[in-house]
């Protein structure tokens, strides 16, 4: 993650509580001038300071092509939607995995849920994000 994204993202979790400025307007247009990629990360630090009970989808992306693992998990969301807002940590940008986990893992510590999809198990970051959830004392559901 670059210095602008973490700085993005500290003053995202500094604010939560007591918003001096419009934090939410600020974060999007750093993001936007500097395109740091946080678009998902803004959207669910909004739903969570606006009092949403959020759960985050997890599961397979690597190696499926991008219309096969939209359509898996907006039918997550589906059934997600149900109980939660859900968080969909999809989107286009030119990073490494390891960046695209570094901002997935900010987005996931704002939610209090994570929703585990089919083929979890298979997938690297799934795992990853499951560990994360479950030493953060989240609750998690399974689709399998």
């Amino acid at each position: 993650m670059n210095p602008a994204q973490k700085k993005v993202i500290r003053t995202l979790n500094s604010c939560l509580v007591g918003q001096e400025f419009n934090t939410y307007e600020w974060a999007k247009s750093v993001n936007s001038l500097q395109s740091l990629h946080l678009e998902v990360l803004i959207e669910t630090w909004w739903k969570k300071a606006n009092g949403y009970k959020l759960c985050y989808i997890s599961g397979p992306i690597t190696g499926l092509e991008k219309d096969v693992y939209t359509a898996n998990f907006n039918n997550a969301a589906d059934i997600v939607s149900n109980f939660f807002e859900p968080i969909i940590p999809i989107f286009d940008a030119p990073l490494e995995w390891h960046e695209y986990m570094e901002i997935d893992l900010a987005i996931l510590s704002l939610c209090e849920a994570i929703y585990m999809m089919k083929g979890w198990k298979d997938s690297k970051g799934a795992k990853v994000e499951h560990l994360k959830a479950k030493i953060n004392g989240m609750n998690i559901y399974y689709e399998d």
